[in-house]
């Protein structure tokens, strides 16, 4: 994981402190995170989005998919990796798509933040 690819509030694994968000962006490379600790790309790893991450924030879980709505007509269905489907994340709003991602085997927390902030939906990941 580059530490150049986190946005401010992205969940990270970094080595010896644990799942922490990051705090600040450095213009060289790197991300504050813990209040002052400094961390690096060789610091930083994803965190796997797990089904207990996704229920622990208010996803429901049906046999091939995780979904969650808010009253304001968004939608966002994430679907794990199973045989030879891709992993995907999908968010609509009014019955019409609004973003598609999909991934070669799994989903990280980061990338699913990141989907919600690039549609505008104001829900934070807890861990």
């Amino acid at each position: 994981m580059k530490a150049t690819d986190l946005l401010l509030g992205d969940w990270v694994h970094v080595e010896d402190r644990g799942d922490l968000q990051v705090e600040a962006l450095d213009i060289e490379g790197g991300v504050t995170v813990d209040n002052e600790y400094y961390a690096t790309d060789e610091d930083c790893s994803a965190i796997p989005l797990t089904a207990e991450i996704l229920e622990k924030n208010g996803f429901s879980n049906s046999i091939t998919v995780f979904s969650w709505y808010d009253f304001q007509g968004n939608r966002v269905y994430v679907y794990p990796a199973m045989g030879s489907f891709t992993a995907r994340i999908e968010i609509w709003h009014d019955e019409i798509c609004r973003l598609k991602m999909e991934y070669i085997d799994h989903i990280d927390v980061e990338e699913l933040q990141h989907a919600l902030w690039i549609c505008h939906i104001k829900k934070k990941i807890a861990l």
